[in-house]
C-alpha cells in the first residue's frame, strides 16, 4: 500500500468517526508535520479546508536582528547597504504574507535601467574640429639627449640571475649579494663563513685533502 493510500484510509476513518462533511470541514484544524503524501491527500480529501504552513526553528537561538519593513531596514545592515532584502527581512515578509519583490530598491527595476540609458551619447569631435582659442598652444617639454651611446637594455636587479644554470653567479651591474662557495649561502664569503658543515662521510679523512694544492681546507 502506497503512502498516499495510507493517508487516504486514515483520513477516511477520521471523517467517519468525527462526522466531517463538506459543510463543516472548514471548522476542523489538523496539525501535523509534513509527511510524504500527506499534502496531496489533504487537498483531495478536504478540498474546502484551509491549508497553511508555519516554519519552526529546530536549532538553538543565535543572534537577533530587528527588521523594519516600513523603513526598509534591518540591524544587520545588509538591506540598508545593498537595497535588496536580507534573509531576516524576508522571514518577516513571509510571516506577514508579503512579497519580497515589493521591497526591492527602485534602482534594480527595469524602468530605472531604461531611464538611465534613455539619453543618447553623441560621439565627440576629433582634435581637428576643436574650436580655436587664440592662446599659445601647450607644448610638451623638450627632450634632452643624454651624453654617450644610448642604452639598449634595461638595468636588471640584483635578484635577476644571468644564467639559470649558475644561479650563484650574480650580475655585475647592481650586484649587492655575496655568495659563499663553502656552504652555498648568500650574504658572506668563504673566508668569513661560520656555518657548521655536515660530518665527513665514512672512509674520508682529513689527510685525503692534502694533495689538492694551495688553499685546501680540512673539514674537522
Amino acid at each position: 500500500m502506497g503512502m498516499g493510500n495510507t493517508w487516504g484510509w486514515f483520513l477516511t476513518l477520521i471523517k467517519m468517526d468525527c462526522n466531517i462533511n463538506n459543510n463543516n470541514e472548514h471548522e476542523w484544524t489538523f496539525i501535523n508535520d509534513r509527511q510524504k503524501g500527506l499534502i496531496p491527500t489533504l487537498n483531495e480529501m478536504l478540498p474546502r479546508a484551509e491549508h497553511s504552513f508555519k516554519s519552526k526553528w529546530g536549532g538553538q537561538d543565535g543572534e537577533q536582528y530587528t527588521v523594519d519593513l516600513y523603513q526598509r531596514s534591518c540591524t544587520c545592515r545588509r538591506w540598508n547597504l545593498s537595497g535588496l532584502p536580507c534573509p531576516h527581512s524576508m522571514a518577516a515578509m513571509q510571516e506577514r504574507h508579503q512579497k519580497p519583490e515589493v521591497y526591492i530598491h527602485a534602482c534594480y527595476t527595469k524602468a530605472t535601467y531604461m531611464k538611465a540609458y534613455q539619453p543618447l551619447i553623441n560621439p565627440i569631435n576629433g582634435y581637428k574640429m576643436w574650436p580655436k582659442t587664440g592662446f599659445t598652444p601647450v607644448l610638451p617639454p623638450s627632450a634632452r639627449k643624454k651624453v654617450g651611446r644610448p642604452r639598449m637594455k634595461r638595468i636588471r636587479g640584483p635578484e635577476e640571475y644571468l644564467n639559470p644554470l649558475y644561479p650563484h653567479k650574480m650580475l655585475k651591474v647592481g650586484q649587492n649579494s655575496v655568495f659563499c662557495r663553502r656552504c652555498g649561502q648568500h650574504g658572506h664569503n668563504r673566508r668569513t663563513c661560520s656555518v657548521p658543515l655536515a660530518e665527513q662521510k665514512e672512509g674520508e679523512t682529513a689527510g685525503g685533502n692534502a694533495g689538492r694544492g694551495r688553499g685546501a681546507i680540512d673539514v674537522q
